[in-house]
């Protein structure tokens, strides 16, 4: 399984700037598509929050700035992005694991979707102590282990969108991620 990461896609200072915005922004339960897009807290529990435009303005740029490293690593023209999630994951937060990538009569664009990408904004304490929350970590399914991904601030990873992956549960305080993904 091939898995695109950069340490520093995102500055601490920018993290932080968008955790604050997330910290006052509009916030909803995260669905699940299930035939239909609908409430599943057996499978799902989380939060997306929408933010004002300006702070998207500055993901927006922060992920355009990897698309071609992404591309290249891949060996993929990519082309667009279909649009800037907000996750937040607070403790008992997880997502069992599942695909980005299907066709969905409730959602056309996830048939589109080629590469997740998840952008860290906040590290977890298994990467550093003084990070800002327990568990929650990201796990890729391929034909061997899981591998195991640790949150770190201002990390971003991408992988096939076909991939199956999770989140584990997280234990104490809350993961903030930005996700996307690249066609």
């Amino acid at each position: 399984m091939r898995i695109f990461i950069a340490e520093h896609a995102m500055d601490d200072a920018t993290c932080r700037r968008v955790q604050a915005a997330m910290d006052v922004g509009v916030r909803e339960p995260t669905e699940v598509i299930e035939g239909e897009m609908a409430l599943a807290e057996d499978v799902r529990r989380a939060s997306h929050i929408e933010v004002p435009a300006a702070i998207f303005e500055v993901i927006d740029d922060h992920l355009d700035a990897q698309r071609d490293a992404i591309s290249t690593f891949f060996g993929w023209q990519i082309d667009g992005r279909e649009g800037v999630n907000l996750l937040r994951y607070d403790a008992g937060g997880f997502y069992k694991p599942h695909v980005d990538k299907a066709d969905l009569p409730a959602w056309p664009p996830a048939a589109h979707r080629e590469f997740t990408v998840v952008l860290f904004l906040e590290s977890a304490r298994e990467a550093d102590p003084a990070g800002g929350f327990g568990g929650g970590l990201l796990r890729l399914f391929g034909d061997d282990t899981p591998i195991e991904i640790v949150p770190k601030r201002g990390m971003l990873v991408a992988f096939p969108a076909d991939t199956v992956h999770e989140v584990s549960p997280v234990t104490d305080g809350h993961r903030d991620t930005i996700v996307d993904w690249f066609s």
